[in-house]
């Protein structure tokens, strides 16, 4: 048999290397398509979010108002749970249409506590402000909402004397979004016809009590922003296909249950039984719960500013502790993501000078908590300058419970002194009060 030398295999590669440079011109022209379509859609999407009006609205309630967190998951149902991108037609190629998208802030000015709520007031001619203040005083009819200025406004980074010292991070979930965090009902908080006032555990006390601890000089910022679950997880059956976070949890199920299913050896016998031990039947069943409730898309960043002088690190230690308190070890929780600082010195190796890197982090932080920008990219004019500090984010499902559970106005189990709450309750005026003619 004759060997094969480099001759036989010469026409080949001849072949194959003439065939590429024929397709050469093909994909460049397919690459410049590519990129001029993309960087059309997102020109389309920068304009369409650039049309959005906001309004940032506080919300007070009087100090003898007590509700349950499901109160909020309520509001967070019937006036959040909405918004698409629309079709791909809407949304790639004729308006750049993205998802409606609220941020919902927890903030601490030099001890003083607020609750905000920015919504959007004319997204596809539509005011979500009416809608969300009814659906707020549906739920809590003695509360006071205002619609205020935005208080990040005044705060500026960079190195001219007086200017804030920042500490930011962002947190995603430490586990898949199948698995739930410890919501309000695990703490026992819903059961108020059982439990005085005092008697719950609110894990949101904690942090109410964090930003309440703030000195004079001091900031404590708290964002979560919210839109309603999109099509964002790869769907196996096509490589362009996306599906919702329900169908990729039930997929996530079906796979916790297949480490406690015993193989089936014979096809004709009925499928073995699963077994699991009581923890393991726990987290089945808390992650089937999740499923019974709406998603959110969600991104939940902290910022922690202080005047020269003032900045305390134990702050950010207290911050990151704060949200221990929805982490449980067979389920999921929060940790932190994108921090603004770095463990190691090589990995900000202008330290020396400047922290270069680092202080480049905390002005990108800064600016996309202002814009309240998380979901599309990008966020507003400064194109140019997005592309350049772009920082990957990753968004992930909490359903209304969980998502009440961090964002709620808590009632007396939070005595902060600093809570800014209402000193009275409204009230309607008696039936027999008489009228001037």
């Amino acid at each position: 048999m004759p060997e094969l030398g480099l001759s036989t295999f010469l026409p080949i590669l001849d072949f194959v290397w003439r065939l590429i440079l024929a397709l050469l011109p093909l994909a460049a022209v397919f690459l410049v398509v590519y990129i001029f379509f993309w960087l059309r859609v997102l020109y389309k999407r920068m304009l369409f979010i650039n049309k959005i009006e906001w309004a940032l609205l506080e919300i007070r309630i009087p100090r003898d108002v007590y509700k349950s967190p499901l109160a909020m998951e309520l509001v967070f149902i019937n006036a959040m749970h909405q918004g698409s991108s629309g079709t791909w037609y809407q949304a790639l190629i004729k308006e750049g249409r993205v998802p409606l998208w609220f941020s919902l802030e927890m903030v601490s000015i030099e001890g003083a506590v607020y609750f905000f709520i920015l919504v959007p007031t004319n997204y596809r001619r539509s005011n979500f402000k009416d809608l969300l203040e009814s659906q707020i005083y549906a739920q809590y009819p003695q509360a006071e909402i205002n619609e205020v200025p935005d208080y990040t406004e005044g705060v500026k980074f960079g190195f001219e004397e007086g200017t804030w010292g920042i500490w930011g991070t962002e947190f995603i979930l430490q586990k898949p979004d199948a698995y739930p965090i410890r919501t309000y009902i695990d703490y026992g908080v819903d059961k108020i016809a059982n439990l005085e006032e005092k008697q719950k555990v609110d894990p949101i006390t904690g942090v109410i009590e964090l930003l309440g601890s703030m000195g004079e000089g001091e900031q404590l910022w708290i964002q979560i922003l919210v839109h309603r679950g999109q099509k964002r997880f790869k769907d196996p059956k096509g490589w362009f296909k996306k599906r919702r976070w329900d169908k990729a949890a039930k997929e996530e199920i079906e796979e916790f249950k297949k480490k406690f299913r015993p193989v089936q050896k014979d096809p004709t016998k009925k499928e073995p039984e699963i077994r699991m031990s009581p923890g393991e039947k726990d987290v089945l069943t808390a992650m089937e719960r999740k499923l019974e409730k709406p998603g959110f898309d969600c991104g939940i960043r902290v910022i922690y500013l202080a005047k020269p002088k003032k900045f305390k690190v134990g702050r950010i230690t207290a911050l990151l502790s704060s949200f221990k308190a929805y982490n449980t070890v067979s389920l999921n929780g929060f940790v932190d993501h994108n921090k603004t600082a770095f463990e190691f010195p090589w990995e900000d190796p202008k330290a020396v000078i400047k922290r270069a890197r680092s202080n480049a982090l905390k002005e990108e932080l800064l600016q996309a908590y202002k814009l309240r920008s998380f979901f599309n990219y990008p966020h507003r004019s400064r194109f140019v300058y997005e592309a350049i500090k772009y920082v990957k984010r990753k968004a992930f499902t909490l359903n209304s419970e969980e998502l009440a559970t961090i964002y709620h106005f808590p009632g007396g189990v939070s005595e902060a002194p600093t809570f800014e709450r209402l000193q009275f309750r409204k009230s309607e005026p008696p039936v027999n009060l008489p009228i001037a003619k």
